[in-house]
């Protein structure tokens, strides 16, 4: 074997190679530098991507994120007697503001800003910034603020002093025409912390840093909110919900009492409701019932919250929903009543004709006053039901449903007859003769009375001071000629006030009196007892 060296072996082996052997070297060669450099380069990304770009791809990855989204639980729908619904839930599109989302560009914030302005019509406002205001100058500032908007020194106030110490912003007058608008913008100028803004703007600057979606209009037109849909992309912060559930009350004012309305929840409400359950069962844009059978029957009406979980993108768009996963709502309990809807707007009709005929029996009387207001309840006596309850003046409870507008409130707030207020149930009148029934029901299972029981009536009784004989107070009888002598059937069927005189007071000792109380019939020194 010959033996030949490791230089002398390449030489050798390089000299017998065939001109196609060197060119695919040649090739591989390119090849693997072609390698090489792809390798490169991708380690070059991975570094910008990671080193570089770092923040910005973890804010985007914080985005492809599953995400839980509550479903609002159907309310519960309100009957009459008859089945004729007169509360019921409709199906609207409704627009939120997310203030953790909107763009924190300048430029891109402003854009978005007013396209949500411009489309959904926002009013101005007018507002106290909380920490422009020193503690010391309330009430010179309640005094300026009352000046040029009119309202009550005492409600600036109270609603400065309650929102202290909770509301970045303070709202004052909450919808603002742009003529009015624009006056109060000049004139509160000179008044610190005090300016007018747009909603959209109070909404932000109240939490800025809010996640959790805020209702900046309720129930717009399907143009509208396909209008915002569309341009999603570009309005990072506002979401449209086409799922939205709201009330609609189908009686009308005759109903607005005993309905009542739904309405934004209070910190407080929500507060509560955590403490007495342990688990809160509304979120802040839920809407709590306010008045009549929406307040009493609550917890009844507005069932239970579903949830749903979404994959989102980093721009906040839904991809897909995990369906396995989802809780479907439980619905509200239907409430039926006791009212019958046909004979309540007969009552109304009633009642209104009676005030009407009570006006103008007087209008050439200088001195009557205006008869503004009335109250009926009907029951059946059988069992107690309420089979109608009318107090007028009533209010539309519509107009409360999604905010009523700040001129509508003050219109009902300020009339003297308080068209808010139920008088059948939260007013305080002189019973009249409705307690005489009551009376003879009590007299006759005492015994005072029965019903031979007779007394008679001169239309008047002269009633002695306790200890002063000769001095006496009168009292009279609708019918002051007398009814004569009465049974308990018949003093009610004529509503004799003497004969009831009678069943009120038998036999009775005054404290520090020496006999039993008595009375005189007017021509008769005869004391009755």
């Amino acid at each position: 074997m010959e033996l030949v060296r490791f230089a002398d072996r390449r030489k050798y082996r390089n000299e017998e190679r065939s001109p196609d052997e060197v060119m695919l070297t040649r090739r591989m060669f390119v090849i693997k530098g072609l390698v090489v450099t792809g390798f490169g380069a991708l380690a070059g990304k991975l570094w910008q991507m990671q080193m570089v770009d770092s923040a910005d791809h973890q804010t985007r990855a914080a985005g492809n994120i599953v995400d839980d989204e509550p479903i609002p639980a159907p309310r519960g729908l309100i009957f009459d007697r008859a089945d004729e619904v007169l509360a019921e839930n409709r199906v609207t599109w409704q627009v939120k503001l997310i203030p953790a989302q909107l763009p924190s560009d300048e430029e891109e914030f402003e854009y978005v800003r007013d396209q949500v302005i411009q489309t959904l019509g926002l009013l101005d406002m007018l507002a106290i910034r909380r920490h422009s205001v020193p503690n010391e100058v309330n009430s010179d500032l309640a005094i300026r603020i009352s000046e040029e908007t009119g309202l009550a020194m005492e409600d600036i106030e109270e609603r400065i002093e309650m929102s202290r110490e909770v509301d970045n912003v303070i709202p004052i007058l909450t919808e603002l025409d742009p003529p009015d608008a624009d006056r109060l913008a000049e004139s509160v100028r000179s008044i610190p912390g005090v300016t007018v803004m747009n909603q959209f703007d109070y909404i932000v600057e109240s939490d800025p840093v809010a996640a959790t979606p805020i209702v900046l209009r309720q129930d717009i037109d399907r143009a509208t909110a396909l209008a915002l849909e569309s341009n999603k992309l570009y309005l990072p912060g506002i979401s449209v919900d086409g799922e939205t559930l709201t009330r609609r009350y189908l009686g009308g004012p005759e109903f607005g009492h005993i309905l009542g309305y739904v309405g934004p929840i209070t910190q407080e409400e929500m507060d509560a409701a955590d403490t007495l359950t342990g688990q809160n069962p509304y979120l802040p844009n839920d809407l709590v019932g306010r008045g009549g059978i929406e307040q009493s029957m609550e917890t009844h009406l507005r069932g239970r919250r579903g949830v749903r979980f979404v994959h989102t993108d980093a721009r906040g768009i839904t991809l897909n929903e995990l369906e396995d996963r989802r809780i479907d709502p439980r619905a509200g309990q239907n409430i039926h009543m006791t009212i019958d809807g046909r004979f309540q707007r007969a009552v109304t009709r009633a009642l209104e004709e009676g005030i009407r005929a009570a006006n103008e029996a007087t209008e050439d009387d200088d001195d009557a006053l205006e008869v503004g207001s009335g109250v009926v309840v009907a029951m059946d006596p059988r069992n107690g039901e309420v089979l109608a309850m009318v107090s007028l003046p009533n209010y539309d409870n519509q107009k409360f449903v999604g905010g009523i507008s700040q001129s509508d409130y003050d219109e009902m707030v300020d009339n003297p007859f308080n068209p808010l207020i139920n008088k059948a149930i939260s007013e305080s009148y002189p019973p009249g003769s409705t307690i005489k029934p009551m009376m003879s029901c009590i007299g006759l299972e005492e015994e005072v009375i029965d019903t031979g029981t007779q007394y008679r009536c001169a239309g008047m009784i002269d009633v002695p001071t306790v200890g002063y004989e000769s001095e006496h107070n009168s009292y009279v009888c609708w019918f002051r000629e007398g009814h004569g002598l009465l049974n308990v059937e018949e003093a009610i069927a004529e509503s004799c006030n003497i004969f009831f005189y009678n069943v009120g007071a038998p036999h009775q000792r005054p404290a520090g009196a020496d006999e039993a109380l008595h009375y005189f019939i007017p021509g008769d020194t005869t004391p009755y007892y």
